[in-house]
């Protein structure tokens, strides 16, 4: 056994992982981490060993280290499931109840306190019978109370195995039947080891070729407030009553610099004095202002060159986490968050629970307005039913229903759990009533992913599958067990307790935001520690056992409290580490928590007092603006307090005169300056343009200004999103498309194979190396291509109309004074007629919605220069849905989301199916139908030529008067609803929700043939 040390947890994982002989294929290399640090561990491996490919390692926790190798060489047996230890525990809880002599009847609070319990008492190998009385009557009526809890519930688990029996019949068996000779164990990132672990890993280290664990051990002096030298101590004493040989290898720190000062002086006696602008003290008025300064420090740092990756937010305690989530999606920043989700936070989580609430205390006023206003149980009717019971007062539920007869079948389904007496019935009642609302769940859904909350979206999908496996496990547990309805709710609320929802990142580039003591961080630029005033966390004693009942009855029961919080000092000692350029610290003025010695004055002595307050932001690492300084420079320099700043840089004589027109122009100082502005970046005349040109310029004036005007570019962005996702797909396709002569004969595996050969290289062409570098990734990739390129074979399979240009790029005399200039991503053609299709990863709208807004203008432009150009017939107008997890998934329900012309022979040739009645088309959406006249069969739905006409001449005057606006210079800030959510420029022109935006309405009657 080798134990390798570093001056923190994270350095000595990384010194553990440099062991690893990536060469030595006969070797496999497990890497033991805990679990919640698996994905970073991945990482991790890639950058410390610089590999491709994780061929002979793999990262595992120490339960599946067990359960791994037993599988693997067909040892059976049968592991206790998370829900199950919850369920067995309860049961031992409740039939040991009547015997209490400490405890009253147990809450869920208590309930996950005595689950805690019993599993410290296995990790330290403390058994049942060793539990005796010392006497001290209330701590011998408290034991004798855990003591029974605790023989029941090994008493119910019987032969199965929880995690201290899987480790016990994994020695077993290794003595005997596994040859584990040719495994390498490394163990990194574990800040302590029960006796549990400490004696497998002893036993682990005699069959196993090597055993490595990382551990922190301090070089550079010996500190005991923070370090915890009996981790060490205990593992190597374990070590030699196993008769294992233990190497400790010295390692030399890493360490420079500031973070090599913290390591010398942080919560040291004496602490050394310095100056250094890496440390700032950020002293905000409230947590609100502290958010709000996160989020604009990131968003301006952005137009910088940074990355979103390049940041990491701590926090001191989870009344931070919807703080900053709200802040970061104001200024469009993404990020990951990383608070813990259980079950009873979810949408159907807290539905379900408040439905059991309902049916055990009776439904009157207050749940009907709660069914009336839940998203999850609204109907058309339910603003007019809530006015009703709101005005009349209704109390009684035979009134409600009387008033709103469409919940009554939802109200029976509550009330009908008040009867239910077993698991079962309880659970097939949820589940219908789940079956009520599950319509307006996937609404809600979607509602979510469009406003960008991808973790909640997952959060919400998981909790769904989740609360169904819940219920199907407790169904089969308890089976016929007679059950009250609150010892149910009980049970349910305390099984979804203890379950928690897990998401990965949805961005590879985004701000992680994690708690100081409890998650892990990475190696980052700018470090934030936000309520710093209330770190380290210190705990009292105020378990069910505290330190002085360990003492009193002389058993080793880990870990004390006074390890904890020495372990909650050295966390956040490694945290802090973690910031290799700045680290700001906050300590909110208005916090209740006043430390008496804080760590932010070790901090402010060893790098200075450099004391930095939120509306000062302009002084804060912005360059001084000179006469050589160009527009785009000053704007992005002034980033997010434009009309502030530019107040005090005038003021201050810092602003050279010759840009007062431009910034007075952009808060709405001197409107006539406008054209002097304008003239300055010769953006007079547009002798060319784009239609995606003019659709930025629909979405906002200002938006596309500074991006067609100034040309104020933000720097590419090499990490996974929607842009480059979107770039990917029309490379893939146009590869697919050009790779078979007939697409409607490719079966799925040959677009399997096809994937092999070329998904890499074509994503090569958009994707950093480094990206592709994660399998994950690239499964991903793979998963979602495939779908897309079977709607594409789909399609082709059904059509009659074939690719005829793809990429093509088009060049058409607009009028007289401009030229239009573009790609088109394919035209199809069938006899005399051409269809043009756009790929969309993206979400679309209506066609003629977003054509009236001119939000939508390449299909409509495109289609009418091709006809002018060819004397073709346009046959129809269509997005193909290559949308992803990224965006919203079906909205249409059809593959060609667009307009089909009205015409029986175009529709068939769109899809040939359509030739039988009653039959939707599920790429086009369109059925036919028989006229009971004539017999004839016809198309309801489609648009005939003449609204071509009407739609390709509208679009020609929205372009027009578009050209005239941005000719005469118009950019004023005046976003489309929705615009904001991605636009890269949101910190220059500080608009805001408040400020109002221009709404795409419902049309209403015959608007195309009038004025724009």
């Amino acid at each position: 056994m080798k134990i390798v040390t570093g001056l923190t947890t994270y350095e000595a994982g990384i010194n553990t992982l440099k062991k690893i002989d990536t060469t030595n294929l006969e070797f496999q290399n497990l890497v033991v981490v805990p679990d919640s640090f698996s994905m970073q561990a991945e990482r991790l491996l890639f950058d410390v060993l610089g590999i491709n490919s994780t061929l002979n390692i793999e990262v595992v926790g120490i339960s599946r280290l067990a359960s791994k190798v037993l599988k693997n060489n067909n040892i059976s047996f049968e592991r206790i499931s998370a829900l199950e230890e919850i369920f067995l525990i309860y049961k031992a809880i409740k039939n040991s109840e009547n015997k209490f002599k400490y405890f009253n009847k147990c809450g869920v609070e208590l309930c996950v306190k005595i689950l805690q319990i019993v599993k410290q008492f296995k990790a330290c190998n403390i058994k049942p019978d060793m539990i005796k009385n010392i006497g001290d009557d209330l701590l011998d009526r408290k034991m004798s109370d855990l003591k029974m809890i605790y023989q029941e519930f090994q008493n119910l688990l019987g032969e199965k195995l929880d995690l201290s029996k899987l480790l016990d019949l994994f020695v077993e068996k290794s003595k005997k039947e596994l040859n584990l000779s040719k495994f390498r164990l490394f163990f990194i990132n574990f800040d302590s080891f029960s006796s549990e672990i400490n004696s497998f890993i002893c036993k682990l280290a005699k069959v196993v070729d090597e055993v490595y664990i990382g551990f922190a051990k301090p070089e550079i002096q010996s500190n005991s407030f923070i370090y915890e030298d009996d981790i060490l101590r205990k593992t190597i004493a374990f070590a030699k009553e196993n008769q294992e040989n233990v190497e400790v290898e010295k390692n030399s720190t890493n360490l420079t610099g500031e973070t090599l000062s913290m390591a010398k002086n942080l919560f040291a006696f004496k602490v050394e004095e310095g100056k250094s602008d890496f440390f700032v003290h950020l002293v905000p008025k409230n947590k609100q202002e502290e958010v709000e300064f996160v989020a604009k420090f990131i968003k301006y740092q952005t137009f910088l060159g940074k990355k979103y990756k390049d940041f990491s937010v701590a926090v001191s305690d989870e009344s931070y986490y919807e703080k900053l989530k709200t802040a970061l999606s104001d200024y469009g920043i993404v990020f990951y968050s990383d608070d813990a989700v259980d079950l009873t936070q979810t949408v159907l989580g807290r539905f379900v629970l408040k439905c059991l609430n309902f049916a055990k205390i009776g439904l009157d006023k207050e749940g009907f307005e709660y069914l009336l206003s839940n998203e999850l149980t609204l109907t058309e009717k339910s603003s007019e039913f809530l006015k009703k019971v709101f005005y009349l007062n209704v109390q009684e539920v035979e009134e409600f229903l009387t008033l709103c007869p469409s919940y009554r079948e939802l109200v029976n389904l509550i009330r009908k759990l008040k009867n239910n007496s077993t698991i079962k019935d309880f659970v097939e009642t949820l589940k219908l009533i789940l079956q009520k609302v599950e319509e307006n769940y996937q609404k809600i859904l979607l509602k979510i992913r469009d406003n960008g909350l991808f973790k909640k979206e997952s959060e919400n999908k998981q909790a769904q599958e989740l609360l169904m496996q819940t219920f199907e496990k407790l169904s089969e547990l308890g089976q016929s067990e007679i059950f009250e309805l609150k010892d149910f709710e009980t049970l349910l609320r305390f099984v979804m307790v203890n379950i928690k929802v897990e998401t990965i990142p949805t961005y590879i580039d985004a701000v992680y935001i994690g708690d100081a003591t409890s998650s892990y961080f990475e190696d980052v630029e700018t470090l934030f520690v936000l309520g710093a005033n209330e770190l380290p966390k210190t705990r009292s004693d105020s378990g069910l056992i505290d330190d002085n009942d360990i003492k009193k009855l002389k058993f080793v029961l880990e870990p004390e409290i006074k390890v904890l919080n020495r372990r909650n000092r050295l966390k956040l000692f490694e945290l802090l580490q973690h910031a290799k350029q700045r680290l700001v610290v906050s300590t909110p003025l208005n916090s209740e928590t006043k430390q008496s010695k804080n760590f932010v004055e070790d901090l402010s002595i060893m790098f200075g007092k450099n004391i930095i307050r939120p509306f000062m932001f302009e002084e804060f690492n912005v360059p001084s603006v000179s006469e050589e300084e160009k527009v785009e420079n000053l704007l992005l320099s002034i980033g997010n307090d434009l009309q502030g700043t530019y107040s005090r840089l005038r003021a201050k004589d810092k602003l050279p005169k010759k840009y007062y027109s431009a910034l007075n122009e952009l808060v709405g100082k001197l409107p006539k300056e406008k054209d002097l502005f304008i003239s300055e970046k010769n953006i007079k005349s547009l002798e060319n343009f784009s239609p995606s040109q003019l659709e930025n310029y629909f979405s906002c004036p200002f938006s596309h200004f500074l991006n067609y005007g100034l040309k104020i570019k933000k720097k590419e962005n090499i990490e996974p999103n929607k842009r480059l996702f979107g770039i990917f797909q029309h490379c893939l396709l146009k590869v697919f498309v050009e790779s078979f002569k007939d697409l409607s004969k490719v079966e799925n595996k040959d677009i399997g194979v096809f994937l092999e050969n070329n998904l890499i290289a074509i994503a090569k062409t958009v994707y950093d190396n480094k990206i592709l570098k994660s399998k994950s990734f690239v499964g991903y990739l793979f998963n979602e291509s495939k779908i897309i390129l079977k709607n594409i074979v789909e399609e082709q399979r059904y059509s009659s109309f074939r690719p005829q240009f793809l990429e093509k790029r088009i060049v058409f005399d607009f009028d007289a004074k401009h030229k239009m200039v573009g790609v088109v991503d394919r035209v199809d053609r069938v006899g005399d007629y051409f269809r043009v299709i756009d790929y969309k990863t993206g979400k679309t709208q209506a066609l003629k919605k977003d054509l009236y807004f001119g939000r939508k203008l390449q299909l409509f432009l495109y289609a009418n220069a091709i006809k002018q150009t060819t004397k073709l017939n346009c046959a129809g107008m269509y997005y193909f849905d290559c949308q992803t997890k990224y965006s919203k998934i079906n909205q249409t329900g059809v593959v060609l989301n667009g307009m089909t012309k009205k015409d029986n022979e175009v529709v068939l040739f769109t899809d040939k199916r359509l030739n039988v009645s009653g039959v939707r088309s599920s790429l086009i959406g369109m059925s036919q139908k028989v006229s009971a006249k004539d017999g004839e069969f016809y198309f309801k739905n489609g648009n005939t030529e003449e609204d071509f006409e009407i739609y390709f001449d509208y679009a020609k005057k929205v372009v027009l008067k578009a050209i005239a606006e941005i000719e005469s210079g118009e950019i004023a800030p005046k976003p489309l609803k929705g615009s904001c959510e991605a636009c890269p420029y949101l910190s220059i022109c500080r608009y805001r929700d408040s400020m109002g935006y221009r709404s795409k309405d419902v049309l209403k009657g015959e608007l195309f043939n009038g004025e724009v």
